[in-house]
């Protein structure tokens, strides 16, 4: 009875640490992909800039 006591408590301990390892990869990859959407709004943001700022050129140019 004491040792397959021992053996529950030892199995709520392996799905305990891995319970703690599936939401700590969970929350790596939320963060990775805010990050990852916030890099790549920015630099969208950036090109369109750049893009309007070489259309004003080309249009001075065509002046």
């Amino acid at each position: 009875m004491a040792l397959r006591l021992m053996m529950d408590m030892q199995s709520e301990a392996k799905v305990s640490c891995y319970l703690k390892k599936a939401f700590s990869l969970l929350e790596t990859m939320i963060v990775l992909l805010i990050t990852s959407g916030t890099i790549l709004m920015g630099y969208g943001g950036f090109k369109g800039a750049q893009s309007a700022n070489n259309e004003k050129i080309f249009l001075e140019d065509l002046k």
